[in-house]
């Protein structure tokens, strides 16, 4: 949907004011695919981050991504203490705003005119390839702790028992980056 509202606060002789404030939002659901397809990736390759998936009872701008597997509610490594990946992608949120607004300014006198327009996107699911680059590559300052070593996740292993295994950033980092391009 959208709407308008629009006014004008001043017009005096030579000088006019017109404003407008416009709100809109976009729902929709995804009713049919193809005969034999349900889900459709848009773009490619899956990435680092969350990808932009057409399923049939969702809606456009639908991004789905690995997660950090769980095992009874407690995250679950590997038994050198590596992150585990979910083995499906799961839903992790929409791209699109919940709503835009605009508010619009137009100010004339005589032959002159000027115009201001400020507008946002309110809402949606935001994911960033450059981060996850940068945590890949080791150069985002967060990744700084535990590059010797010594970095111990407070997780579960395969068989439940407490996870003891160390590792360092490096090896976190690159899991959990999606270790794509390594």
């Amino acid at each position: 949907f959208e709407a308008n509202i629009t006014g004008k606060p001043i017009r005096s002789g030579n000088f006019t004011w017109d404003m407008i404030l416009n709100m809109s939002a976009n729902r929709n659901k995804i009713i049919e695919l193809s005969p034999d397809i349900n889900t459709a990736f848009i773009g490619g390759a899956f990435s680092r981050t969350a990808n932009v998936a057409v399923t049939v009872g969702g809606a456009y701008g639908d991004l789905y991504a690995y997660g950090w597997a769980k095992q009874d509610g407690n995250y679950l490594v590997d038994n050198q203490g590596k992150p585990v990946r979910t083995a499906d992608t799961k839903y992790v949120g929409n791209f699109n705003p919940k709503f835009n607004l605009g508010f619009g300014n137009t100010f004339s006198y005589g032959n002159w005119v000027a115009s201001a327009l400020v507008d946002g996107r309110f809402g949606g699911v935001v994911t960033s390839g450059t981060d996850a680059n940068f945590a890949f590559d080791g150069t985002a300052d967060y990744t700084e702790a535990f590059r010797d070593g010594n970095m111990v996740l407070d997780a579960v292993q395969e068989d439940g028992s407490k996870n003891t295994a160390a590792i360092n950033a490096e090896t976190f980092w690159t899991t959990v980056s999606g270790g794509l391009y390594s």
